[in-house]
């Protein structure tokens, strides 16, 4: 009662935060150099337990999980100067283990991303109070065969394998992908027919929940919030333009917005090999052409069935390259009415945000009842 931190599961929660218990630090850091395979398991078992507090945890303990191939139970280990850094540096980064923020539903989401010769790490951060504040973090030891592989290799591996642990947060929540490696901000821009089966694979599994891969210099501190979506979608071809042409001469919807009822900037462009011209929106640097209503259907299925993403980044894929005036009332119908996203997904349109108060000034301000039971 009337405390400003909670000990919960080897947790210390408070106002501010989670961190790990200090008494459960000290133990850790007064362990004793691990003579055998049993004992050296049971330290990084225990490191694991706070692995999420701790950046690059991976990359520390590669030299330790390496010491322990082939030995089992009392088999002594065989230490050496590298393997007593590693410890020493595994004792240190618990001690200094990061405070944790309390997640915030109306915050923006940030996933930063690296990856070095021998693992892969990730932080997930919202921007808060003008600042990023970390909420977890992750890191995958890499075997032998990745660690041979290039860098966009290991990078687009890391994104892959961060999405895959922060699923759980990330799915239905629009958020960034920051990596300090360009290239792989042009990943989705790709041609998909020539791309290995790994690498498709990934990047498809990632476009279900953001196709937004923003570049992030090393040392940069501070992120611009300013967000943008870039996706690998083929434009469409003189065929598609030639069909929509003929379907815009019989479209009533397209008559009144050219009387001036509309804010689209609306332009006959020529289509290339063809003698034919059809109506483009040109406010962007790319031209949209406007779909009439009764091809607007098969337009949403042909760039939803895609990698079949949210409603959010389905109307962002669809408004990048075509235009009409009911597009984002049309692409949420559509999305919620696919038959395969039904099936393969389960989505919460009711979040509940955690409750906030103001920490009370004296004992019995404010009291807390956990009922049990209907």
């Amino acid at each position: 009662i009337a405390s400003s931190a909670v000990t919960f599961l080897g947790y210390e929660v408070s106002a501010a935060g989670t961190k790990p218990v200090p008494d459960r630090v000290t133990d850790i850091q007064q362990f004793k150099r691990p003579q055998s395979a049993r004992d050296l398991r049971r330290f990084l078992g225990l490191l694991n337990f706070y692995r999420r507090f701790i950046p690059n945890a991976a990359e520390h303990q590669t030299a330790l999980h390496d010491a322990l191939a082939g030995l089992k139970g009392s088999q002594p280990v065989n230490w050496n100067e590298n393997l007593d850094e590693a410890f020493i540096k595994c004792k240190k980064s618990l001690a200094d283990a990061t405070l944790l923020n309390h997640p915030d539903p109306e915050s923006t989401l940030g996933l930063f991303t690296d990856a070095s010769s021998t693992s892969v790490g990730a932080c997930l951060q919202q921007f808060k109070d003008s600042s990023w504040q970390p909420l977890a973090f992750f890191s995958h030891k890499l075997n032998q065969k990745q660690k041979d592989r290039p860098a966009y290799y290991r990078e687009l591996y890391a994104v892959y394998t961060a999405v895959q642990h922060f699923r759980h947060i990330l799915q239905a929540q629009p958020f960034t992908i920051f990596t300090d490696h360009k290239p792989l901000t042009y990943a989705f821009q790709q041609k998909r027919d020539k791309l290995p089966p790994v690498q498709l694979n990934q990047l498809t599994f990632i476009s279900q929940f953001t196709t937004d891969i923003q570049h992030i210099s090393g040392s940069a501190n501070i992120v611009a919030d300013t967000m943008s979506r870039v996706e690998a979608i083929t434009p469409a071809t003189p065929s598609d333009l030639h069909t929509i042409a003929i379907a815009q001469k019989d479209d009533t919807e397209l008559q009144d917005l050219l009387s001036g009822n509309t804010s689209l900037q609306l332009k006959l462009i020529d289509i290339p090999g063809s003698d034919k011209k059809v109506y483009c929106d040109v406010t962007l640097p790319t031209s949209r052409p406007y779909v009439p209503e009764k091809l607007r259907r098969s337009v949403f299925d042909s760039l939803h069935g895609l990698s079949h993403p949210g409603i959010k980044a389905s109307v962002i894929f669809v408004s990048k390259r075509f235009v009409w005036p009911s597009l984002r009332k049309d692409c949420r119908d559509c999305a919620r009415s696919c038959q395969h996203c039904q099936r393969a997904k389960v989505t919460r349109y009711v979040h509940s945000p955690p409750g906030s108060f103001v920490q009370p000034s004296a004992r019995f301000q404010h009291v807390h009842i956990d009922i049990i039971g209907p």
